[in-house]
């Protein structure tokens, strides 16, 4: 692909460095500078694969579901297996589904009702002050949706920026992340009774 006929990406062809102020642009309590420096854009094409491309050697799809939080028969709920700095729950189909349009619509609407019923269990664990939900697909290439907790009282983890704080800060204590990661299939089970 010719990046200059790229409409998405024409724009970056040969920028530079860019210095942006943030006054009136970020959450003051996440940026605290007054302007941040962008290096420049360096495009890459072919895009690299991503892990798992085409179902062959996809982890999501060949793990067992002793690895999961939850599973049932079409969907499963993973985390990582060891303690990050912010919780997060990851729902992935069982079948090897690339973006999030591959999913036939009654996948969908199941998706969507599961995406609710993970959100009202995280929020329903004390300490938990928002249920951040994303959806990237530019590491694994099996589907999957992210659903990150912002702690209460962790305002600088606003917006977008929760993401980042997730590599940047310390890792939960291992005893704390193994109770919140059972928490949360209990909290689960239950709003699925709701």
């Amino acid at each position: 692909m010719n990046p200059e006929k790229n409409r998405f990406t024409r724009h970056l062809v040969g920028a530079g460095e860019n210095t942006v102020p943030l006054a009136g642009l970020a959450i003051p309590e996440v940026f605290t500078a007054e302007e941040v420096t962008s290096p420049a854009v360096e495009l890459l094409y072919p895009e690299p694969e991503r892990h798992g491309a085409g179902g062959v050697e996809c982890g999501i799809c060949s793990d067992p579901d002793e690895k999961f939080v939850w599973a049932n028969d079409r969907w499963r709920i993973s985390t990582a297996d060891s303690p990050r700095s912010v919780f997060f729950v990851n729902l992935v189909p069982r079948e090897h589904y690339v973006n999030m349009s591959d999913l036939p619509t009654p996948m969908a609407e199941e998706q969507g009702r599961l995406l609710a019923l993970m959100e009202r269990a995280l929020l329903a664990m004390e300490g938990a002050g928002r249920v951040h939900t994303h959806y990237w697909g530019d590491g694994a290439e099996h589907h999957h949706m992210w659903q990150i907790v912002r702690p209460e009282g962790f305002v600088q983890g606003r917006g977008v920026s929760l993401a980042v704080w997730l590599k940047l800060l310390p890792a939960m204590d291992a005893e704390d992340w193994e109770s919140v990661k059972g928490d949360f299939a209990k909290a689960l089970d239950s709003a699925a009774k709701t």
